[in-house]
């Protein structure tokens, strides 16, 4: 028989989550994991095994949790330019004070795990995966004369709006450069 779980999977993955947003990876201990959540070491290691694998459960949940169920809204619910763009607004502006960092998660974990060869292939995965969807977005956008090029370009700006967040969280500033982006993109797919 299986040992029973007494704790909600989602709720320590969204309090490790907080966690490691805000501490980052490297500085986040096992011994801080366990005070946010309130577990033990034992139920820690029993469903995770170590630090690395409740960080790969982790940026799991917010690949599809939050970035997925965000684009995918925005996906159905407007023209693909506009979808983008909400999808690059939400980044910094819609989050509850407490879940707030200005920035990517998932980025974030790519960029510091750059060096670890047992988390970085998956977190790359995952961004291989944004880029196709924003491929396949814009593809539907039919004023658009090469939409991968569009695609790639906006892949970048994203990135770099991420990296701008953690500069200058000011929601004003973010604005401003994604009107710019989206901006140029007209310009660029002449």
């Amino acid at each position: 028989m299986g040992r029973h779980t007494s704790f909600e999977l989602t709720e320590v993955l969204s309090q490790a989550m907080d966690l490691f947003w805000r501490l980052g990876y490297a500085s986040t201990s096992m011994r801080h994991v366990e005070e946010v959540t309130g577990l033990n070491p034992g139920s820690l290691y029993h469903h995770f095994s170590s630090k690395e694998g409740l960080y790969k459960a982790v940026i799991e949940h917010y690949y599809t949790a939050i970035l997925q169920p965000r684009l995918y809204h925005y996906r159905h619910t407007a023209s693909p330019r506009e979808c983008l763009r909400r999808f690059f607004t939400t980044s910094y502006r819609h989050f509850p004070a407490k879940e707030y960092r200005g920035h990517c998660l998932l980025l974030l974990a790519v960029v510091e795990t750059k060096h670890h060869d047992d988390l970085s292939p998956q977190f790359q995965q995952y961004i291989s995966e944004l880029k196709q969807d924003f491929t396949a977005i814009l593809t539907l956008d039919t004023e658009l004369k090469v939409p991968e090029t569009s695609a790639d370009y906006l892949f970048e700006c994203y990135i770099a709006l991420q990296f701008y967040a953690c500069l200058n969280p000011s929601r004003k500033f973010l604005d401003n450069k994604v009107r710019v982006f989206f901006e140029r993109l007209t310009l660029l797919d002449r």
